[in-house]
C-alpha cells in the first residue's frame, strides 16, 4: 500500500477500547501488510492511527479528552523514526501537562509497525485525581523530558513514572565510557529525583519496577542495583529489547502507591504461595488493600493458561481488586509464544503480548515468557 497524492494513510489504523474500572484503555496499533513504509507514509498513518484513537477516547459525553490520559505505554518497531513519531504524537496530546510516558522499541510482528496503549480516566469526573509533573527545563535534578510527556502523573493514591534513563541532566547527554552499572545507577536517581519532587519515596512507594535493557546489554552486568530499589520480594520484570530512546542501555519504568498527605507507604509484599496455592507459578505480588496490585511471574514450557489465571485471580483476590482493575496486562515472551493468544482465555482483560529476546523477574532474563500485571482503582 502507498500513499496517495492526497496524503492518505498507507497502512491501517487498528483501534480498541475497554472499560478497566477507574479506567478506559485504548489500544491503537498500526499494521502495514503492504510492506515498508516511506517517511511520509508512517508520519501520515500514524497521524490518522492518533485521530482514530483521540475519537475511541472521547467517544461519549462524560469521557475526559485524549490530553487529559494519565500515562501512555509506546512500543515502536524502528526507534531511528523516534524523532518523527514525537511530532505527530505531540500534536495529539499537546504541550499542557499531557500524560506520563513509557517508548521502547520492540520486535513487533512483521505488519505491526507501532502499538500505543493509553490508560485515561473513566469518567470526567475522575480527572480531579490526575495531577501531572511536566519540568522542561534544563537542570541539575532529573533529566528534562525527550519528548512531549511529563516525568510522572499521579492517578488517586498511585504514581506512574515515565521511562527514566541514565543521562546527564545538564546535558541531556550520556557520558562517554561510562559502564552498564553507572548508567542504572544515574537512571536510579533519576527515579528518586522525580518521586521526591511529586512527593513520593521511590525507595519506599515503589510497588512495581520494569527494567528494559537494551539488547547485548545485559551481559555488562547490571549489578544487581535495581534488585535494592524498594522491598525485598517486590515484582521487578526485567526484558530485552531491541532499543532505547536516545540511545540509552536502560529504562526504569516504576509504578509506586504514595497518598497525598501521609508519610510511608503501606505495601503488602505477598509470597506466590499465598496468592495461589498450588499453582506452578513462579510468581512475585504486591500492593495495597483496595487500591492497588502488582503481579509479575515466569512462564514456562506446558504451562497452562488456567495456571496463571489462578495466580492472577489469587493475587487480586488478596488485596480486594476484580479483574476489572487490572489496567495492564502484558505477556513478554522468547521464541515461540508458550501460551494461547491474546485474550483467548481472559475474557476481557487487557492483555498484550510482545515477543523479546530476553526476559525474567532476574537480571539473567532466563524466563521463557513473564506476565506483568498491574491493577489499580481509585
Amino acid at each position: 500500500q502507498g500513499e496517495d497524492e492526497a496524503g492518505a494513510p498507507a497502512a491501517e489504523a487498528v483501534v480498541s477500547r475497554s472499560e478497566r474500572g477507574s479506567y478506559g484503555s485504548v489500544v491503537g496499533r498500526l499494521m502495514a501488510p503492504g510492506g515498508p513504509l516511506s517517511d511520509a507514509e508512517l508520519v501520515s498513518s500514524f497521524r490518522n492511527l492518533m485521530e482514530a484513537v483521540k475519537a475511541e477516547v472521547e467517544a461519549s459525553e462524560g469521557r475526559p479528552p485524549l490530553s487529559k490520559s494519565v500515562v501512555v505505554y509506546f512500543s515502536i518497531r524502528d526507534m531511528t523514526k523516534f524523532a518523527l513519531l514525537n511530532r505527530v504524537y505531540k500534536a495529539a496530546f499537546g504541550t499542557v501537562n499531557p500524560p506520563s510516558r513509557c517508548c521502547v522499541e520492540m520486535d513487533l510482528s512483521e505488519n505491526e509497525w507501532l502499538r500505543i496503549q493509553v490508560l485515561t480516566p473513566a469518567k470526567a469526573d475522575l480527572e480531579r485525581s490526575r495531577e501531572i509533573m511536566h519540568v522542561q527545563s534544563i537542570s541539575r535534578w532529573a533529566p528534562s523530558c525527550v519528548g512531549p510527556y511529563s516525568q510522572a502523573a499521579r492517578f488517586g493514591d498511585c504514581v506512574y513514572v515515565s521511562g527514566q534513563l541514565g543521562l546527564d541532566p545538564p546535558t541531556m547527554a550520556f557520558v562517554e565510557g561510562e559502564t552498564l552499572a553507572r548508567e542504572l545507577e544515574k537512571t536510579i536517581q533519576h527515579c528518586e529525583s522525580v518521586c521526591e519532587a511529586v512527593g513520593s519515596a521511590f525507595s519506599s512507594d515503589l510497588v512495581k519496577l520494569v527494567v528494559f535493557v537494551e539488547r547485548g546489554a545485559a551481559g555488562l552486568g547490571l549489578g544487581g542495583l535495581a534488585e535494592g530499589c524498594g522491598a525485598e520480594g517486590l515484582p521487578r520484570v526485567y526484558v530485552e529489547v531491541p532499543k532505547l530512546p536516545k540511545g540509552a542501555r536502560v529504562e526504569l519504568h516504576p509504578f509506586l502507591y504514595s497518598p497525598k498527605g501521609t508519610e510511608g507507604a503501606e505495601i503488602t509484599v505477598v509470597a506466590a504461595a499465598a496468592v495461589a496455592e498450588g499453582v506452578g507459578v513462579k510468581g512475585k505480588c504486591a500492593g495495597v488493600e483496595g487500591t492497588a496490585c502488582a503481579y509479575a511471574a515466569e512462564i514456562g514450557d506446558g504451562t497452562q493458561w488456567e495456571e496463571v489465571e489462578a495466580a492472577v485471580y489469587g493475587a487480586l483476590a488478596r488485596f480486594g481488586l476484580e479483574r476489572e482493575d487490572v489496567v495492564v496486562f502484558n505477556l513478554y515472551f522468547v521464541g515461540g509464544l508458550p501460551l494461547l493468544g491474546e485474550g483467548s482465555c481472559f475474557g476481557t482483560l487487557p492483555v498484550q503480548s510482545f515477543p523479546v529476546s530476553g526476559c525474567g523477574l532476574g537480571e539473567d532474563m532466563g524466563a521463557k515468557a513473564v506476565v506483568e500485571v498491574l491493577a489499580h482503582r481509585v
